[in-house]
């Protein structure tokens, strides 16, 4: 009976009937005080953009030459306003965590797109001289693509939707902040503790997630509905790890 039951899981039925909802964890606020001396050392930062293309979805990256903190927001399209709605997100990222960027080095092809809003953005732009790329926003390119390849071919699929690619990217990016980088403002606090003060937790963070299947059931117990664990609600989640942007 044991036997069969590790290999075919418990009976569907007992689940369907018996299972209750569980108590949720408590919820700890348990954020990183950064040094003041950090925040009034590194106030000012230069920001290096580039786009980046997965399967042909644009996506646009950063990253800072002080902090080392990487961005990877996907673009529905490469017009000036999915652009503009994108560094806006990176930009609030650094503002809400009292950092200012002043001062933005990208190549030639953001100049028609830039130049209009360079004023009301209050932040300066300096474009790569023609033919030329940004080295720093090359090489965070290069390291992300990388990253996300890995963990593509590390997956059990010979075909993946875009949705699922996009999240892909993000959560690959977003690793790359976890830890430490060399030539960093701190040998001890990560651009993810830097710009959030969120520190790492290992089951949240750092546990590998293999592809795998699970029943799960709806959150509404206000009343018993023999359908709370039939289509839609009775649903196979497919797991593969964090998704976590910025």
């Amino acid at each position: 009976m044991e036997t069969a039951e590790r290999v075919f899981g418990p009976d569907v039925g007992t689940l369907k009937g018996k299972t209750v909802r569980k108590k949720s964890p408590i919820v700890k606020n348990d954020l990183i005080e950064i040094p003041p001396e950090i925040l009034e050392r590194y106030q000012d930062l230069v920001l290096e953009i580039d786009l980046m293309f997965v399967n042909g979805m644009p996506m646009l990256t950063s990253i800072d030459t002080t902090i080392k903190f990487r961005s990877l927001v996907p673009l529905k399209d490469q017009t000036a306003g999915e652009l503009y709605k994108a560094l806006d997100v990176v930009l609030r990222k650094y503002n809400k965590n009292k950092f200012k960027v002043n001062k933005i080095n990208c190549d030639q092809q953001f100049k028609p797109l830039m130049e209009d809003v360079e004023d009301s953005l209050g932040i300066r732009m300096d474009y790569a001289p023609r033919d030329e790329h940004v080295p720093a926003a090359e090489r965070n390119n290069r390291t992300m693509s990388k990253r996300i390849k890995v963990t593509y071919h590390s997956l059990p699929y010979n075909a993946m939707p875009k949705m699922m690619l996009r999240h892909l990217a993000m959560v690959s990016a977003w690793q790359l902040n976890l830890f430490p980088v060399k030539g960093g403002v701190s040998s001890y606090y990560s651009p993810c503790v830097i710009l959030g003060g969120v520190p790492l937790n290992y089951k949240k963070h750092l546990m590998s997630v293999d592809a795998i299947y699970l029943r799960s059931m709806s959150n509404d117990h206000s009343r018993v509905d023999m359908r709370q664990w039939a289509s839609p609600q009775e649903r196979r989640s497919h797991l593969t790890g964090c998704l976590r942007s910025l």
